[in-house]
């Protein structure tokens, strides 16, 4: 059973975690009017902290979707290294990463249902080669499969970001866990995709429940949509 968290401020301005109720992520069907969304590809993408796993399991929960996050691709490489999420890691992972993350991509390009829906999170804050070519590779595996891409580009303020990636829920997942780089990353514009059908939304002050409604709205075209829960 996983457990929601806020930041909220203490009685003297810090930063701490609240606990809320348990919640599981949505596995019913929605009551909608709308045709059944198949074929379609969710694109997360922001920096660290913002929020994209969370928010791309209650998507992909929501609507019947594999989520492939980017620690698919990038754990079987750092699980043997076992990053601490602050120190710089050397440059001759990326090169064994990619391989792996072509293998995953081609999987879902090739291999998966045609109208099995996809939800990808991408970790990228600046417009670095590496990055720009994974957005490409994502791009690409919607080209393959012949797919509707919607991209979401998201942020968050500083403060939020800054005490959301030193959670102790991170570590097991081999996350970045540095405060002050996450203070920096608020700091940079929206990553750009090369893509037109794009949404830009700040998860500054919304819960990750009400992030991926605010999605769905958009995915289907502003209706509403309610995100079904679970006791």
């Amino acid at each position: 059973m996983l457990r929601a968290q806020k930041v909220v401020k203490s009685g003297t301005g810090r930063l701490e975690r609240a606990i809320l109720q348990p919640q599981e992520w949505p596995l019913e069907g929605l009551e909608m009017n709308a045709a059944p969304i198949t074929n379609t590809i969710i694109y997360l993408v922001g920096p660290p902290g913002v929020g994209k796993l969370t928010i791309g399991r209650i998507l992909a929960d929501t609507l019947n979707a594999r989520l492939i996050h980017n620690h698919l691709w990038l754990n079987p490489v750092f699980s043997l290294l076992e990053p601490d999420g602050k120190t710089t890691l050397p440059e001759a992972v990326w090169p064994l990463v990619a391989e792996v993350r072509h293998a995953v991509f081609e999987t879902a390009a090739t291999l998966l249902p045609a109208s099995q829906n996809l939800v990808f999170t991408h970790a990228a804050v600046t417009q670095s080669q590496r990055d720009e070519a994974i957005a490409e590779d994502i791009l690409s595996v919607a080209r393959k499969r012949g797919a509707r891409l919607l991209v979401v580009l998201l942020t968050c303020s500083a403060e939020i970001l800054s005490a959301r990636v030193v959670s102790p829920e991170r570590r097991p997942m081999l996350k970045e866990i540095d405060a002050e780089a996450a203070r920096a990353n608020a700091s940079f514009p929206p990553f750009e995709v090369k893509h037109p059908s794009k949404f830009h939304l700040d998860t500054t002050r919304l819960e990750a429940r009400d992030s991926a409604r605010e999605v769905l709205k958009w995915v289907r075209g502003a209706a509403e949509i309610a995100v079904p829960s679970r006791d």
